[in-house]
Parts: structure tokens; sequence; C-alpha cells
């Protein structure tokens, strides 16, 4: 919350244009290109020629979407708050015709905005990735898919500024 004539260049350009525009990339994974395309147009055609505030934009973001969109605004843009999640281990079981991945997750980090959760069977077209919102510091999510489970990985695609991936 530091006035911009606070920080030195360097620290101004990447906490004002490069965390944000990763932290948006984020949100832009999370809410997929449709629907992101149509909040930004919506956006444009509301405030063109006009002054918004960054509440009229959470206003319109979260009107759009119908989610709490707190860990976005709040969390990724409004705070030096650190990800960190760590695998913790799964356990894949058959359930009828299905299986149910038994998936422990560790928050290391200071916030945690949603994680998407890589599940990838033996075959190359078996992957899914399945978005879930941690409540605390540990968590287990329980996830069904048509196909047994040989590998987890969090955050697959490497949208998330997590600070340390190797624990992924």
């Amino acid at each position: 919350n530091l006035h911009s004539e606070a920080y030195y260049d360097y620290n101004y350009g990447l906490i004002g244009y490069k965390k944000a525009g990763l932290a948006t990339e984020t949100l832009h994974a999370y809410l997929g290109d449709a629907h992101m395309d149509s909040i930004w147009q919506e956006y444009f055609k509301k405030w063109a020629f006009k002054h918004p505030h960054p509440d009229d934009l959470r206003q319109l973001f979260e009107s759009m979407s119908h989610e709490d969109l707190s860990w976005y605004f709040d969390d990724l843009i409004g705070s030096t708050g650190k990800i960190d999640y760590a695998l913790d281990g799964y356990d894949c079981k058959p359930r009828g015709r299905d299986f149910e991945t038994t998936v422990k997750v560790e928050s290391k980090g200071d916030i945690a905005p949603p994680l998407p959760i890589g599940l990838y069977g033996s075959e190359a077209s078996q992957q899914k990735v399945i978005w879930v919102q941690p409540t605390g510091k540990h968590d287990v999510f329980q996830l069904k898919t048509a196909f047994p489970i040989k590998n987890v990985v969090l955050d697959p695609e490497l949208v998330l500024l997590d600070v340390n991936r190797a624990n992924n």
C-alpha cells in the first residue's frame, strides 16, 4: 500500500505491471477463454471513454462470473502474500465403473487461490485438470475420473505464482 513514488523504478514495474499481469493469467486460466472474453468485452462496452476505478472492475468480474474473486483482487493483487502448494500424497481406488482419487494438499504459503490439479493415467489421452479451492493448511480432495490415476501434479500448466514448484 505504498505510494508509487516510494518504489524504486525496477520494483514499481515488477509490482505494478508484471505481478498484475501474471495474476490475471491465473484468473484467465481459472475462468476460461470464453468467460474471460465476455467479461472483458462487457467491461470495455460499459466503461469506454469513462474513468473506472478498481472496484468497478471487481464488481463486473464478480457479477459476471457469479463468484467471489477475493482470492484474485485481495490476495494476488492486493497483498504481498505468497503461494506455495505442496502435494502431500494421493491414492486412487476403483468406485464402480469409475475411479476416485484422494489428493492431499498442503498450503505452505500465506494465500490460497484456487488450485488446478492434474490427474494422469497410463495413456497419453488419459489426463484431466480439475480446479479446487483449498480452505486451510491441509486439504483433502476426492476427485473422480473414468480412468485409474498413475500421477498427480499440482498446477500442471504453471499458471499459479507458486514460489516452490519442486513440491508440486
